[in-house]
């Protein structure tokens, strides 16, 4: 029998960014991999604490720039562990990756998560054996021009933890189990655009629409967060709105809500739209490329055109006075959404990546 081959991943953190979940979450399902998963992380983070109760030992070494003591750490590391691939999840560990396996037969994977400093990962990207980007508008977006080397390497959701909901957020927020709730998550920033819901659920109060609508997530930039505020306030929407900041009980929370609402400005894969429609709730979406593709050109989520406030409140009543559609849409899309973006289908797209890797 082949011994199983040794992927070596390697990421900034544990805090709770998509790639840190993401790598978390396969730590916890490891039981479906091919392959032996090793982990080294640069700092510690919050969702350290999972990967621990999952019995799982990371490596922690710190990381200035370019630094040398990181690479021969590195570098010893791989040897000792007989590591066949190094899959790295930013650009500064990829460049002293890169240096730590210089002369050997090591492979390495580069996994593309966002847009920032796009222009140091087209350089870094010329180096690696594969590139792997999170959803193809994101690939168009970088373009760099490596088919032979380049896949789409969808985010995994790890779907048991949502869809299971007792309800508690509307016994906090003291309304009926009938009343109809809806919620937007994501952090106050310039990549979230809350100010757009906020407009469009004031049409649907004029339209006589009973609702309480939750934003849930951190004011990252105050005056984003002041801003909506304001805006409800003046509009006499503070009745109907809540604002909960940042929640640990977000699987929670997105099982309860009769629709998830979502506006971007950009985004590189759209996980709180995932987890939504893997949780069962019916969603609307601004119409980006990749929520587009994530969706299925809108087959399985409503789009609405980005920063209209008018289309918006529109679709949103259409679901509103179709609960039958509304329902099948929720259903559907949560299919749709474990069968593509569940950590068993990121998993499964990995273990054929790294086989196919280990050909060339």
């Amino acid at each position: 029998m082949n011994e199983q081959k040794k992927i070596f991943h390697v990421i900034s953190s544990f805090n709770r960014g998509g790639a840190e979940v993401l790598l978390t979450d396969l730590i916890q399902y490891r039981h479906l991999c091919n392959f032996n998963l090793f982990v080294l992380s640069n700092n510690g983070g919050p969702l350290l604490q999972k990967v621990e109760d999952a019995d799982f030992q990371v490596a922690i070494h710190p990381r200035k720039g370019i630094d040398l003591k990181f690479i021969f750490y590195v570098r010893k590391y791989i040897k000792e562990n007989r590591i066949n691939i190094v899959h790295i999840h930013d650009i500064m560990n990829g460049w002293n990756i890169l240096f730590a396996c210089l002369l050997t037969n090591v492979k390495i994977v580069f996994t593309v998560h966002g847009w920032g400093r796009a222009k140091k990962k087209y350089l870094l990207i010329k180096f690696v054996d594969h590139v792997g980007y999170v959803s193809k508008a994101l690939k168009d977006h970088i373009n760099a021009g490596n088919p032979h080397k380049e896949s789409i390497l969808y985010n995994g959701i790890a779907s048991k933890k949502f869809g299971n909901s007792d309800h508690s957020i509307r016994k906090e927020i003291n309304i009926k189990e009938d009343s109809l709730l809806m919620g937007f998550v994501g952090n106050f920033n310039t990549v979230r655009d809350q100010l757009t819901v906020c407009k469009a659920l004031k049409k649907l109060k004029e339209n006589g629409i009973d609702f309480t609508f939750l934003f849930v997530g951190a004011a990252h930039i105050q005056e984003l967060y002041d801003e909506c505020i304001t805006y409800c306030k003046e509009q006499g929407l503070l009745e109907n709105v809540k604002f909960l900041g940042s929640r640990s009980d977000v699987p929670e929370i997105l099982s309860s809500l009769d629709l998830f609402v979502y506006s971007s400005n950009h985004d590189t894969f759209g996980i709180a739209v995932v987890e939504a429609m893997i949780s069962g709730t019916p969603v609307v979406v601004n119409d980006l490329n990749v929520f587009n593709e994530i969706t299925d050109g809108g087959r399985y989520a409503r789009l609405y055109k980005s920063k209209d406030e008018s289309d918006l409140a529109e679709q949103i009543e259409y679901l509103i006075k179709n609960p039958d559609e509304r329902k099948a849409l929720g259903l559907k899309g949560k299919k749709w959404a474990e069968d593509n973006y569940s950590i068993e289908a990121h998993i499964d797209q990995l273990n054929d990546l790294y086989v196919e890797i280990l050909k060339k």
